[in-house]
Order: C-alpha cells, then structure tokens, then sequence
C-alpha cells in the first residue's frame, strides 16, 4: 500500500521523510493508509510528528537520544497506565531497527488534549490545581527503593548509594561539566554559595520517604488538559525519558518553575492540590532549594555546552538566586 503524503521536512533532528517511509511504519502495525502528518508544534528537540492513519490518531517519536529512550519510554508508560488513572501514551510500541528511517523509531497512541491551551488567568490558576492533583496521582507509582532504569533488564535498579549521596554526586558531576565546557562559567564564589545550600538542607535530605515515580520533566509542555464540566482538567503526561523512583518531591520544580513565568500565584495554587492528596514532609522548603538548585545546574549545564540561551558574561549566582526564588511557594 503506497501513500500519497509527498516528501515532507520534519526539523532538524528528524529530516526529511517521505511517504512510503512513514506508511512503513503503519504497516507495521496494521494501522491503515497514512492519512496525515505534522511535525508536533512543541518539544525542545524536535523527536516527535503526529500521524493521523485511517485507524486513528498516534504519535511517531524517532531519532532517540541514546539506545535506552524508547525502551524506557515504553517501561513506564506501561507503569502509568497499569499503575495509575493517569493517561499515557500507551500502547507504545518500539522498532529497534534502523531500516526504515535511518534510526530507531516509535509509535504510541495519541493522548487526546492540548498543551498550554489556558488563556485567562482564571484558566491558568485552573491548570495548575489540576496539575497538582495530576502529579500526586501520577506518584501512586512506588518502589522499595531509588532506582533508575537499566536497558540490559528492561527494568529499574536500585541506586548504589543513598538519596544525599547520589543528590552530591549530582551536584558534583554538573559542576564538573559546566567547567569543561567553559571553565569561566563557574568561579569560587559560585562554588561556596552551592555548598552552603547544601549544607542548610543537609538535615532534611535523609532517606526517610517512599521513592515514588519521579517524571522529572513535569511541567504544563509535558502535561496533556482537556476541558471538563468545572474548568480546564489536566489528564495526560508524555516526554518520559527523565523518570526514575526517588524523592517525589523533586517533581515540583519544574512546575514551579514554569508556572512563576506566568503568575507567581500559580505555584501555590499547584502545591495546594498537590499536597492536599501527599502532604509535604518536614524540611520540605530546604528540600525545595537543593532541588531547585540542582534543576538550575542542569540547565546551566546544557546552555553552557551547547552555547545556548546565556550570555558570556552573564554569572551563574546572579543568574541562579532569582531562579531559586521565583515563584517559591514556600518562602
């Protein structure tokens, strides 16, 4: 069955792609005559296009990042979808082969919803309390300990050290980074104002909590809402790669984050519903900050090797102390 979508440019990262390589793909799976396709509108590294075949709507992600995405992808939306009420996009399937496009590819149902679709301020403050109740539903998903997952058994192994052990390595192994990309991006002064944080929060950061799903990544891009009979109801979650079980808590950051970019009253919104259904552990401000901390470093870390968003001469403390108090919650 040949398919009559012509050569098409999907980005950077995906390329160019013809209809007989993308109706391959639907045969695969028996999913009928490719109808239509569209690169997906948000994303930082452009991996995904929404196919639209005669038996429905469905989401090819190609192009991964390392051998280990899809198949970790795969691994917890399964997790999602057995574990939660949460929606994920499964059934989620993997071609490991590279015949077809080049690189390895999968396709996973389409999670019906939008991203990002609030416009009023009444809607914003309604997607953040939703999102809240999304993510402690989303942590129904528990293990006995930290773990990460592991490709050789499809599966998540415990960390080999404990949760402030592996948050310092973190820490460590970032600063390390930024220095060989570009040594001047961290100085001394940047160096004792990480330790010090650390240091305030070194009490609270113990292996005293249940590890949860931690997605890592959830912020409103991540997160699928539809409109429901009080308001805007979000349902879905997708981008996948970044999950692992640890402190549930890690997962408030990014929202935070991104919500202090629209109306600082949005974080607390979120963290109320949130916390309605997982009360925060004692310490949990502390915890916020090397968190936060943490999240800063890596972003830091990427715009500084990959010459992105910051400026020669722009300082990390400068840059990373209003970071660390935009839109806190928690004082």
């Amino acid at each position: 069955m040949s398919s009559e979508l012509p050569p098409r440019d999907f980005g950077q990262r995906l390329g160019v792609l013809t209809g007989a390589q993308l109706q391959t793909a639907c045969d695969w799976l028996q999913l009928g005559r490719v109808l239509a396709a569209e690169p997906a509108p948000s994303g930082l590294f452009g991996q995904n296009l929404f196919l639209t075949a005669e038996s429905g709507e469905f989401v090819l992600r190609g192009c991964p990042h390392a051998d280990w995405q899809l198949p970790k992808e795969r691994r917890i939306a399964r997790m999602i979808h057995e574990g939660t009420s949460v929606e994920a996009p499964w059934p989620y399937w993997v071609e490991p082969s590279r015949q077809t496009f080049g690189w390895a590819y999968a396709i996973m149902r389409r999670i019906p919803g939008v991203v990002d679709g609030a416009k009023s301020g009444q809607e914003h403050r309604e997607v953040a309390a939703s999102m809240g109740s999304l993510l402690a539903e989303l942590h129904e998903l528990a293990a006995d300990r930290p773990a990460a997952y592991e490709l050789d058994c499809d599966d998540f192994v415990p960390f080999p050290m404990s949760h402030p052990e592996r948050i310092a390595l973190r820490v460590s192994e970032l600063c390390q980074s930024i220095r060989e990309a570009r040594p001047e991006a961290l100085r001394a002064e940047d160096d004792e104002w990480i330790a010090a944080i650390l240091e305030e929060a070194r009490p609270f950061l113990r292996d005293d909590f249940q590890p949860r799903f931690v997605h890592h990544d959830f912020k409103p891009n991540n997160v699928l809402c539809r409109r429901g009979p009080h308001g805007w109801e979000a349902h879905g979650v997708v981008d996948l790669m970044e999950g692992y079980f640890g402190d549930p808590e890690e997962d408030l950051v990014r929202a935070i984050g991104s919500f202090a970019r629209v109306d600082r009253g949005l974080g607390p919104a979120f963290v109320e519903a949130y916390s309605a259904r997982r009360p925060l552990r004692p310490g949990h401000a502390e915890r916020y900050r090397v968190y936060r901390l943490v999240d800063t470093l890596v972003f830091w870390e990427f715009g500084q090797r990959n010459d992105l968003w910051f400026r020669p001469e722009q300082r990390f403390r400068a840059f990373a102390s209003g970071t660390l108090e935009a839109g806190n919650p928690f004082g």
